[in-house]
């Protein structure tokens, strides 16, 4: 089984969570323009180019959650990240979709805007993302009130098993303009499945 996926991307690292949390043996092949081939095989088995890709037994697996739900089907291992009572596993897709849709993208915008050359950047979709990030931070402050995990008891594959206080630390960082990564590390570590937070000790 192979992962085409970048450490840096948020999709990717809800895939390699799932993954090392039930120790699923996988090769990691790094998207990066260092190796041309491995960027080819992306391009020929998913031609729109987003990551992450999973490649199982031959068959090609787009978009995070799908994968995700294909993992818990294919290799399931001691935690489960679809329920199998369907009401849950709606509660645990909708937070899911609210997630990637309401603070990833959003995210994204802003981050990819600043890594434009400054005379090409787009400050109005900036300030869109920006505000839509904040309302769904306000919204997840309040819905997230007295959870562990973002969908209830359970883990589930939402973003990094994202928790209320990520989010308020997020928040608060995101407002300040900066990001510290080793901060963010030690709160990671309190927070997320014990095998990812091993990943994440060097």
């Amino acid at each position: 089984m192979k992962l085409f996926a970048h450490p840096f991307s948020s999709y990717c690292q809800k895939v390699l969570t799932a993954l090392y949390e039930n120790d699923t043996p996988f090769e990691f092949h790094l998207l990066d323009f260092a190796a041309p081939a491995t960027l080819t095989e992306f391009a020929t088995r998913w031609p729109l180019q987003r990551m992450p890709v999973l490649v199982d037994g031959g068959r090609t697996i787009i978009e995070s959650s799908v994968i995700i739900e294909h993992l818990d089907l294919a290799h399931p291992g001691r935690t489960r990240f679809v329920p199998d009572d369907r009401r849950d596993a709606l509660e645990v897709r909708r937070m899911d979709r609210c997630f990637d849709n309401y603070v990833m993208a959003p995210m994204m915008r802003i981050v990819f805007d600043h890594l434009r050359p400054a005379t090409n950047r787009d400050a109005q979709g900036v300030g869109e993302a920006r505000a839509l990030l904040y309302t769904a931070y306000d919204w997840l402050d309040r819905e997230l009130a007295g959870r562990d995990w973002a969908a209830g008891a359970r883990v589930a594959p939402i973003s990094v098993v994202r928790t209320a206080g990520v989010v308020r630390s997020s928040r608060a960082t995101l407002e300040a303009g900066t990001r510290s990564w080793p901060l963010e590390r030690r709160r990671l570590r309190s927070l997320v499945l014990p095998r990812l937070a091993s990943e994440l000790k060097s």
